[in-house]
């Protein structure tokens, strides 16, 4: 018998300890349980994190690559600006020389005319003599201009 109270207590020891290590493990368990839910509750502030970076990026992206178009555009129209202020100055350039020879040529007397001359002919009223005299000039600058810039200028000479 003794031997039989024996192996119940050793049965009731062995029940206890396995209790106390079951109730242990619960609380691993447990433990656990909350440790994953923050983890995942970390993840899922990650994941709305990282969301939110990939739109700041994409809009930055956007914003990178309209900057980029508008500096094409930019550069294209000063270069135009550049072209046309040199066919500007070739324009003027052309013009003094056509002024020069103008002043040049003898009157139709024959002689050259002097400094003064020309300067009342610039402050000479606009007579129907004068208005002619100016369109010829226009018009001989402008055949000018044209043979000058036909290489220039888009499509060649009309």
């Amino acid at each position: 018998m003794r031997d039989c109270y024996r192996r119940v207590e050793e049965a009731d020891g062995y029940a206890r300890k396995l209790e106390r290590e079951l109730r242990h493990a619960a609380n691993i368990a447990e433990q656990s349980r909350l440790a994953l839910a923050q983890c995942e509750d970390a993840l899922t502030g990650s994941w709305a994190k990282l969301d939110e970076e990939r739109l700041d990026f994409r809009a930055a992206q956007e914003a990178l690559t309209f900057e980029r178009e508008r500096h094409k555009e930019t550069t294209e129209l000063l270069e135009r600006v550049i072209e046309e202020a040199r066919l500007s100055g070739d324009l003027a350039d052309t013009l003094s020389r056509q002024v020069a020879i103008l002043q040049s040529t003898p009157t139709s007397n024959g002689t050259k005319e002097g400094p003064n001359a020309k300067r009342q002919r610039v402050r000479a009223p606009l007579t129907e003599t004068n208005l002619k005299l100016l369109d010829k000039t226009a018009l001989v600058s402008q055949q000018s201009y044209e043979s000058e810039c036909a290489g220039f200028l888009p499509g060649g000479s009309d």
